[in-house]
C-alpha cells in the first residue's frame, strides 16, 4: 500500500494480515491499538449481507506497517 505524503515522498506500507470481525464483536483494542511504529488499518464491510437491514454482518480489516 502506498500513501503520498505532503512533502511529495511516498510511504510504503506492508500488509501483515487480513482479519474479519463480527460487527457485534469488533475488537477495538486489537484493531486500533496494536503494534508499534507507523501502522495503517483499512476497515471495510464484509461477510454475509443482510438484505433485510441492508448491512453486512462483519468488518474486514487489513493490518499493515510502514515498510
Amino acid at each position: 500500500m502506498f500513501v503520498d505524503r505532503a512533502d511529495v515522498t511516498t510511504a510504503t506500507f506492508v500488509v501483515d494480515r487480513l482479519a474479519e470481525f463480527a460487527k457485534a464483536d469488533f475488537l477495538d483494542q486489537e484493531v486500533h491499538h496494536s503494534g508499534s511504529g507507523a501502522q495503517l488499518r483499512l476497515i471495510t464491510c464484509g461477510g454475509h449481507f443482510n438484505h433485510g437491514t441492508g448491512h453486512y454482518h462483519d468488518n474486514v480489516v487489513v493490518f499493515a506497517h510502514l515498510g
